[in-house]
């Protein structure tokens, strides 16, 4: 379960990458929803205090924190990518300017969280463990949901990777398994919330998934036929 587990992390911000890749071909953001990916961050910064609070040595948690890492700066990238592409005007800042701020506020807060939490002592209370277990998978679970809305809204999938979306289908699958076996050893809160957590993540992003494969391969042919007639 170790290595399953840190392959499943290694993994972890190939979607993301995807979805840079995308962003700095088409060199346009129009359907593309930040704040998506600004939720899934604040659940990564959860997964960071819930990884550095951790006293405890070991493989598996080191393991934790670096793909906790690879999987925050791939989101600061995908963030700093839109605000330089996006027409946006945010308080009179330039695009380069939103990307600076952004660059340089994310890795801050890391910065800070990682030498915070691994200079003082470990936080044992139990009502901060389970907050923090809680609101780091379910801040992951509904960030999907300003995309597939935005989605629905402009019917614009052109600037959104679809393998991005897959992959993302593809590592729940792999996290689900994960979390049913230990669900299977050991019953309790911590893994129902990842089970539950990563089940709802799979509807989600199958509905997104959906919705991209209709509009660019279905709804596409289907108004190219009412032009032609």
């Amino acid at each position: 379960m170790l290595y399953y587990a840190l392959i499943l992390g290694i993994l972890a911000p190939f979607p993301t990458i995807f979805g840079i890749w995308k962003l700095l071909k088409n060199k346009n953001v129009d359907g593309f929803s930040v704040q998506s990916i600004m939720i899934a961050e604040w659940g990564s910064v959860f997964f960071t205090i819930f990884g550095f609070n951790d006293k405890a040595s070991g493989f598996d948690l080191l393991a934790l924190k670096i793909a906790g890492a690879t999987v925050y700066f791939a989101n600061v990238i995908l963030m700093s990518v839109y605000f330089y592409y996006s027409k946006k005007e945010i308080l009179g800042l330039s695009n380069y300017a939103q990307l600076i701020i952004n660059a340089l506020f994310w890795t801050i807060l890391y910065i800070g969280i990682v030498v915070g939490f691994s200079l003082s002592p470990e936080i044992e209370n139990q009502i901060f463990k389970s907050i923090v277990s809680f609101l780091a998978p379910m801040f992951i679970v509904v960030a999907i949901s300003p995309q597939i809305y935005k989605t629905l809204k402009t019917r614009d999938v052109a600037n959104l990777s679809l393998i991005m979306f897959l992959f993302s289908q593809g590592l729940c699958a792999g996290w689900m398994v994960y979390w049913a076996i230990l669900f299977s050893k050991e019953l309790g809160a911590p893994t129902a919330i990842g089970l539950s957590a990563q089940i709802l993540f799979f509807i989600i992003n199958l509905i997104q998934i959906i919705l991209i494969i209709w509009q660019r391969y279905f709804a596409h042919n289907e108004r190219r036929t009412n032009n032609i007639k």
